[in-house]
């Protein structure tokens, strides 16, 4: 996971700042949790492999699961 970002961020972009790094970095993680399929979970978002688990053993969790609005904020 360490490659991904660092990929993904500090090697294609340059920031000026490290708030401007902070920003992409938590938008990158937005995007990877929530939107990107990923081929080891079947082509499912981890997001949505976590809601899938959920509904099969709700009460293997300790809390509801929210919208995906509570994810990261940037």
């Amino acid at each position: 996971m360490n490659h991904i970002i660092k990929s993904a961020t500090l090697k294609l972009f340059h920031y000026e700042s490290i708030d401007e790094h902070s920003k992409h970095l938590a938008k990158f993680l937005n995007y990877y949790n929530f939107e990107k399929k990923l081929k080891r979970l079947k082509f499912t978002s981890p997001y949505d492999k976590i809601l899938e688990k959920y509904q099969e053993k709700p009460d293997f969790f300790n809390n509801q699961i929210s919208k995906k609005s509570s994810a990261l904020k940037m």
